[in-house]
């Protein structure tokens, strides 16, 4: 009630709870990431656990939660340490795990339930921190329950995360100012890129992108398939 922002009310939350546990301003971040990477572990857990050996699994996993927990802006100095802009970070993450979910599990014991929960909570957490990943990660999912083998799952995360809305609606009801508040600031920054800043985007990131492409190649030719390449 106090201020307007276009950033979800958990990018407040968790400092918050991270103050209200420290009792002081500096162990608010730390102490609030601290929760997030605990509760971050546990699905990437379950979904890694369940979709890959753990010679791959390991390693992304530890690369996952080290990008949450550190406190700087990946591709700066080391010494520019900040918590400025987690939400970047927790976004670039919650992507990543959502997307091991394209594969298919090891085993199938309780996966239905499991997976939706898992799914669940990476686009609700990102919905109230950063939206504009939560609305990637809602597009993710449905092109995911476009798979019969896996519509059964995404079904129940679509519903979980409908139903979650309009119970936090109901508590919170802060939800139609946060999207005029999302609206307002897609009116004064969040106009289409031009060609030219495309292009500078693609030249600044071009070994990146060639790097991508060249993998991304191998896996096509290796398993053909009009959804690998779409995703």
């Amino acid at each position: 009630m106090d201020f307007h922002t276009s950033l979800g009310a958990l990018t407040f939350y968790i400092p918050a709870a991270g103050y209200g546990l420290s009792g002081s301003m500096g162990g608010a971040m730390p102490v609030g990431m601290a929760i997030v990477i605990l509760l971050f572990a546990a699905v990437a857990a379950e979904i890694l656990g369940s979709r890959m050996h753990k010679a791959l699994g390991l390693p992304l996993a530890a690369f996952l939660l080290l990008l949450v927990a550190a406190p700087a802006n990946p591709g700066e100095r080391i010494g520019d340490l900040t918590f400025a802009m987690f939400y970047n970070r927790l976004g670039w993450a919650s992507l990543g795990l959502l997307l091991i979910m394209y594969l298919p599990r090891l085993f199938s014991a309780g996966s239905k339930a499991v997976d939706a929960a898992c799914a669940s909570f990476l686009v609700l957490l990102m919905i109230y921190t950063k939206i504009t990943y939560g609305v990637v990660e809602l597009a993710f999912l449905v092109f995911l329950a476009t798979d019969r083998r896996q519509i059964g799952w995404t079904a129940l995360a679509l519903g979980i995360i409908a139903s979650s809305v309009l119970a936090i609606e109901l508590l919170w009801r802060g939800g139609l100012n946060y999207l005029a508040d999302l609206r307002l600031a897609g009116e004064n920054s969040g106009g289409l890129a031009t060609l030219d800043a495309l292009g500078h985007v693609l030249l600044n990131n071009l070994t990146d992108l060639t790097v991508y492409a060249l993998v991304a190649g191998i896996f096509l030719v290796l398993a053909p398939s009009y959804r690998h390449l779409f995703l």
